[in-house]
């Protein structure tokens, strides 16, 4: 039987312009839009880290903002 779930264990993102208090909302909208794009997918590993750099617009809207890095750590995973 396949899993269908897709764990991200932690995800540090370092966000100039992001207030702190907005940060945890951003980083959770960020895993389940990843793990939404992944699941199904039928992708099988592990990895233990992965370093990315994203370069963004200052101003960008913030559902631009998430939907650039999840697609910057999507190329990454699948």
């Amino acid at each position: 039987m396949r899993c269908e779930a897709v764990a991200i264990e932690e995800l540090v993102l370092r966000l100039p312009g992001v207030a702190p208090a907005d940060a945890p909302a951003l980083a959770d909208e960020i895993v389940r839009a990843v793990q939404a794009r992944l699941r199904g997918t039928g992708r099988i590993g592990r990895l233990a880290r992965v370093d990315l750099r994203v370069r963004v617009p200052a101003g960008l809207p913030r559902a631009a903002l998430v939907a650039r890095i999840v697609d910057e750590l999507y190329e990454v995973v699948r």
